[in-house]
């Protein structure tokens, strides 16, 4: 099952969105027809909307194939990502808010490997050889918690980490978004309304390649590791006040990084 999970904040002014999406990736001319379209409807400026992509490799990627989803952008996107964000800010209720700061270790990998032969390789099998990551994964993982009186909860959830395939057991399977059962998971365990909100993980996997290292068979077997570090969140939340919404947005280049011959 693909999502649209939208979270509305206001503070008696202004109003801002986060908006978490199940697609593989957003191309920044439909995120900019997105924020035009919820200016247009409900009356938020774009430097008010952020969007986010889950980054599951069962869904569209809009913006990367217009021949090909295009259609299904124009004709269903559009529509349900507008009826996500009517819907909360038609929830809009008081409400506190806690963050929380936690680490979790080998979840998640670099899949970037150097290998015997001093070469680089992203995903190798162990019979490349792979002697190390070529850097550690950020271990931060973050919540922020917002309580709602007589309503559900809001919880976020903000960690780096990548699609991990539907290997092994679950390998016909349809869907390979870990992020649907993640959510099932969360919202029956603390009753609430889950968003996640993926972190720079381009590189970023929940697999490895070295022997000796924790290795998940499919994203469903990671599921426990989030929902334990996400408690340790929990357990270790700190109210935080709310003042007035400010947002501030760029468009962030940089070069591509190659390797040389050694």
């Amino acid at each position: 099952p693909l999502q649209i999970t939208a979270t509305a904040l206001c503070d008696g002014e202004s109003a801002a969105l986060l908006i978490s999406v199940d697609v593989r990736s957003i191309r920044i001319n439909i995120a900019e027809t997105c924020q035009r379209l919820i200016e247009k409807s409900v009356g938020i400026p774009a430097d008010r909307v952020m969007l986010n992509a889950t980054h599951t490799h069962s869904a569209p990627a809009p913006g990367f194939d217009a021949n090909k989803e295009m259609n299904w952008v124009n004709t269903t996107f559009y529509k349900q990502l507008l009826v996500g964000v009517k819907e909360a800010l038609r929830d809009l209720t008081p409400a506190e808010a806690y963050v929380g700061v936690s680490h979790t270790e080998g979840i998640t990998f670099v899949r970037r490997y150097l290998k015997a032969n001093g070469k680089y390789s992203t995903n190798p099998s162990t019979a490349d050889e792979p002697i190390a990551h070529e850097s550690e994964a950020d271990p931060e993982f973050r919540t922020i918690r917002f309580d709602r009186k007589n309503k559900k909860d809001v919880l976020l959830v903000n960690f780096q980490t990548h699609y991990g395939g539907a290997t092994g057991t679950y390998k016909e399977q349809l869907s390979a978004d870990f992020v649907h059962p993640f959510r099932k998971e969360a919202e029956k365990e603390w009753d609430c309304l889950f968003a996640y909100y993926s972190g720079a993980g381009g590189n970023i996997n929940f697999d490895s390649a070295l022997p000796g290292e924790r290795y998940y068979e499919t994203w469903l077997d990671a599921i426990d590791g989030f929902m334990e570090t996400t408690q340790a969140c929990l357990d270790a939340e700190e109210k935080i006040s709310l003042g007035k919404i400010q947002t501030q947005r760029s468009l962030y280049s940089a070069k591509v990084r190659h390797d040389s011959d050694e």
